[in-house]
């Protein structure tokens, strides 16, 4: 807001450093940036259990890495709209907005290239430089609603766009090749729209099928927080992927024991219990599976449902 006020000059609304206003949000602010550092920052150069935020940085993980492709449709309301306002010599809050995140994409890349930032950390920009371009988008149409041929122009622009995406959303592509396979070689539509088939299909299946939280995953959670000693330190996982792991952990509330969760994420998925029993620290072990287990002379049963069992050696 007050960079919008410092854009309208004509209004001499002018953004002063020292205002009685803006001192005070501005010292709000600084508190509020001091607490969050002092909770989320300073502990993790204290306390053993967490990764230093300064590495965590480096840290990569899975995330939507077609950056550029999205920006493809916006591309001609963007140059139109710094066309317009060098022409005009004005800078109003979407045009600082564009040159504060330009230039933090610039360090973050070079962060990539020499490795100090990982990708995951340099494609995490994206999703605010997209609310800023589409934002821009709406701007430059409702600024040249006037002019009949550019309306005409950006709505058949626009209704071309949805169909592109209603058609990669809906697999009008795949039913059509079903009916008539020698009308579609490779379907374009899915690629063309990037995130928006991507986030809104793709991964959201691929979620649902590897990670189903249902009341008995729950109830087996539950019961790992009610042992006493279990700990992510002495305990082993199996049959469970990444996504499930991070549920069950959360939900279970089991403490660290001293180990990090970003080593734990990273640890094979599958792990037997045979393989489990060879590993002398750990004495407990948790898998997802339907088989009923029984006491052994090896371990005995601590809890074991339709969703798996928990395990302690004896």
């Amino acid at each position: 807001m007050f960079i919008k006020d410092f854009a309208k000059k004509e209004e001499k609304t002018y953004l002063k450093f020292f205002k009685k206003e803006t001192l005070i949000i501005t010292g709000l602010l600084l508190v509020l940036t001091i607490l969050a550092i002092c909770y989320l920052v300073i502990p993790t150069f204290t306390d053993s259990d967490q990764n230093r935020l300064t590495d965590a940085i480096g840290f990569d993980g899975g995330i939507y890495k077609a950056l550029y492709q999205d920006f493809i449709f916006y591309i001609p309301f963007l140059v139109l709209f710094i066309y317009k306002a060098i022409k005009d010599k004005k800078v109003n809050y979407q045009i600082v907005a564009l040159v504060i995140l330009g230039g933090q994409t610039v360090l973050s890349f070079a962060g990539v290239v020499f490795g100090i930032v990982s990708a995951y950390y340099y494609y995490k920009i994206y999703y605010i430089l997209w609310i800023l371009v589409i934002d821009i988008a709406v701007e430059v149409m409702s600024t040249y609603d006037e002019n009949k041929e550019l309306k005409v122009i950006f709505i058949t622009y626009l209704t071309m766009w949805c169909l592109i995406i209603y058609t990669a959303i809906s697999g009008l592509e795949i039913k059509l090749a079903q009916k008539a396979p020698t009308l579609i070689e490779n379907f374009k539509a899915q690629s063309l729209v990037g995130i928006y088939y991507d986030t809104n299909i793709a991964m959201t299946a691929n979620i649902n099928v590897s990670c189903i939280v249902d009341e008995n995953r729950v109830k087996l959670a539950e019961a790992m927080g009610e042992v006493e000693d279990l700990t992510l330190k002495n305990m082993l996982v199996g049959g469970m992927n990444t996504n499930c792991k991070a549920w069950i952990y959360v939900i279970s509330g089991i403490k660290s024991g001293g180990e990090s969760i970003n080593d734990l994420q990273k640890a094979v998925v599958e792990t037997s219990v045979k393989d489990w029993l060879k590993e002398d620290d750990k004495k407990y072990f948790v898998l997802f599976t339907a088989d009923e287990y029984k006491d052994t002379t090896d371990y005995k049963v601590i809890f074991n449902n339709e969703a798996g069992v928990i395990l302690e050696k004896r």
